[in-house]
């Protein structure tokens, strides 16, 4: 995994002034140490980027089946097996026939996975005021909505009806 020191977006003269204007590279690296030093502090706890996915979308959503988490966490189903398979084995979420259709399973989070999400969420809190620590409370708030702004627009590409 690359370090800090690799993924720093202007290492002064040894960076061409090119590279400098690319408003891609910067988010990008960005992105990825925001992911180094979310996944360093979760791992700290014992968890991975998706186990807090699947935990939040079935503390808020409630029971789901499987290919229905796949579809709101944005986890590939044969990647998402793995991860029900860590968080059973934590006895943070339960797998049960789905009364309606016995081929599939539903599964839901359990109390003790209502802790860990609470646990996941207070490390996480923690990484998000790591990382916006160089902004005042008004900069965070327009960060978030030109960044959702991007989103939207890079959502929807000329051409896409």
């Amino acid at each position: 995994m690359e370090t800090g020191e690799e993924l720093s977006f202007d290492r002064g003269g040894e960076t061409p002034a090119r590279l400098k204007g690319q408003l891609s590279r910067l988010v990008g690296m960005t992105a990825a140490q925001m992911r180094r030093v979310a996944g360093d502090a979760l791992g700290a706890v014992g968890a991975r980027k998706d186990h807090f996915v699947v935990l939040a979308a079935l503390g808020e959503f409630g029971p789901a089946s499987q290919a229905a988490l796949s579809g709101r966490t944005r986890i590939y189903k044969s990647d998402l097996v793995a991860v029900l398979n860590d968080l059973a084995d934590g006895g943070w979420v339960r797998r049960a026939p789905d009364p309606g259709d016995k081929r599939r399973n539903v599964i839901t989070i359990t109390d003790s996975g209502e802790r860990r999400l609470a646990e996941l969420d207070r490390v996480l809190d923690g990484v998000n005021e790591h990382i916006m620590a160089p902004l005042g409370h008004d900069e965070r708030t327009q960060l978030f909505a030109l960044l959702g702004r991007i989103n939207a627009h890079l959502d929807n590409p000329p051409g896409r009806a």
